[in-house]
């Protein structure tokens, strides 16, 4: 199987059934398998599901402890060398991609997203990154490189995803490469941008620092350098001379233990 389509989903209404139409509705160049990973719904949002008429579908319904275990478990579950993961209500459009644009030797493709909440645009930088996330629908990981990184880490409410491909941007050993078409649409109003990751919050810079200690380089430096300037924090060198890989992360005094997804 070239892909496997992750769908985490908890009480979504219609809007789940909108997002799997959508998968089917025009020819694809490209074989997927789509993992809907329910986190037992109780609203009848996964009824539509059925093999007879999604044969491509497969409905995994159990407790988990968020969206990200639930994406983990979806990862763990998956066949595809690629992974790609959407939320309820938003439209993936495979008939949009060849099965060449997989066959080169890179470990993370993104493209364009419509109505996509990030600001980024074409090719994207570390420096870029550090600020601000690449729209998680435009992504897709090769199963290899991101089981290499252990999935994503759940300690991170809401925004593991961002450290994640921070984590691909700082190595040099992932290539990494830019689509200029789109490739999916975006419903709006998902968690990581209505919820507050306090988790992230409070150890963004040491991830930072914690991620240029594993592999520094004048670029890797040069991003770093400019976004500590940027955000008007305590001087750079200063930071990184203080900074022990040992050192732990800071969980927030209130800690969201909410496991809904709730696009």
């Amino acid at each position: 199987m070239l892909l496997s389509v992750i769908i985490p989903n908890f009480n979504s209404g219609p809007l789940l059934e909108i997002s799997i139409r959508r998968l089917f509705q025009y020819p694809s160049a490209i074989s997927f398998e789509v993992l809907v990973m329910d986190n037992c719904s109780t609203d009848g949002s996964t009824d539509f599901i059925n093999e007879a008429q999604f044969p491509e579908v497969y409905l995994i319904s159990q407790k988990d402890g968020g969206v990200y275990y639930a994406m983990n478990e979806g990862i763990r579950r998956s066949t595809g060398d690629w992974l790609y993961f959407l939320g309820a209500g938003d439209c993936f459009f495979p008939e949009q991609l060849k099965e060449s644009f997989f066959q080169s030797q890179a470990d993370f493709i993104y493209a364009e997203v419509d109505q996509s909440p990030s600001s980024l645009r074409g090719k994207v930088s570390l420096s870029q990154l550090l600020h601000e996330n690449i729209c998680h629908q435009g992504i897709f990981y090769k199963r290899s490189a991101i089981t290499r990184f252990g999935g994503y880490d759940p300690r991170y409410r809401y925004l593991a995803d961002h450290i994640l491909n921070i984590r691909f941007f700082f190595d040099p050993r992932m290539k990494k490469i830019h689509l200029p078409l789109t490739i999916a649409s975006y419903l709006g109003g998902g968690i990581s941008l209505t919820r507050q990751d306090g988790f992230f919050r409070k150890n963004k810079k040491k991830h930072i620092l914690r991620e240029l200690y594993r592999n520094p380089g004048f670029r890797n430096g040069l991003a770093v350098a400019n976004y500590f300037w940027t955000v008007g924090s305590i001087q750079f060198t200063r930071a990184f001379a203080r900074y022990s890989p040992s050192s732990p992360l800071e969980r927030p005094s209130h800690f969201d233990h909410s496991s809904h997804f709730d696009h």
